[in-house]
């Protein structure tokens, strides 16, 4: 630092003195070209810093951007990859809920075969025991009339004369399918069936009720003549029977 200080002292003093040897002026010269190359050199030295600084600083900036534009990236991947797993649970969720229905369909199907297999099997049971023994089918039949299921009695009643039509039950069975009809509201198929049965077994036990309630259905419809009639034939055939006494009061209240 001296060292740099002395020319320009040296320069001060020439300068303020008016007066200086040669050898003086030589060395001031020699001092200050070695200041300039100094000087020069840490110019240079500046100016390389400074590309360094500069290289630096857009390196930098560069990496930065990168990095942006990474990070953007991987932004934009990560809302992809949201978006598709959000698809594939909205997927799997259907797809389940597809196997869920699937399964309770299925589940159906088995009871519903499960069901027709015991049917079956009910009905092979019933055809054995029908066929070993007739009056099982219409006790079966009796068994749904006092229940009030008059469809399905009468479904077994048909069956027994079908299987059996001049079976020790038959005449019974035509009587009570037509009382089956009478329990529905069906006077006009009771009617048929009533005269059907009085047809087929004119000395059977239950014509008395059968002529009976024929007459009840035909009064009920106004054929009052008709009623009177069969209630004259019931008192007159079969006087002792309870169904004597019944027609008696009833043709008491069509004022005979």
């Amino acid at each position: 630092m001296r060292k740099t200080l002395f020319p320009l002292a040296l320069a001060g003093a020439v300068w303020f003195s008016g007066c200086a040897s040669r050898g003086e002026i030589v060395a001031f010269q020699e001092d200050l070209s070695h200041i300039k190359g100094k000087v020069d050199r840490v110019e240079e030295r500046q100016s390389e810093q400074d590309s360094l600084l500069i290289g630096r600083v857009e390196y930098l900036k560069e990496r930065l951007r990168e990095t942006e534009a990474t990070l953007r990236l991987l932004k934009a991947d990560q809302l992809q990859g949201t978006e598709d797993l959000r698809n594939l649970l909205t997927e799997v969720r259907s797809t389940l809920e597809d196997a869920g229905t699937y399964n309770r369909r299925l589940a159906q199907k088995v009871d519903e075969l499960n069901l027709i297999l015991a049917r079956q099997g009910l009905r092979q049971q019933r055809d054995s025991l029908a066929a070993s023994d007739p009056s099982w089918l219409y006790n079966q039949a009796t068994l749904d009339r006092v229940r009030g299921l008059p469809e399905l009695a009468r479904s077994g009643f048909k069956e027994y004369l079908a299987r059996f039509p001049k079976g020790e039950m038959s005449p019974l069975c035509r009587y009570w399918i037509a009382d089956t009809w009478l329990s529905e509201q069906q006077p006009d198929s009771a009617l048929a069936q009533y005269e059907r049965y009085e047809k087929a077994h004119p000395d059977h036990g239950q014509v008395p009720a059968s002529m009976l309630r024929r007459a009840m259905i035909l009064a009920g419809k106004g054929k009052t003549d008709n009623a009177k009639a069969l209630y004259e034939a019931v008192r007159k055939r079969w006087p002792n029977r309870p169904e004597a006494e019944l027609a008696k009061e009833r043709l008491q209240e069509l004022g005979k």
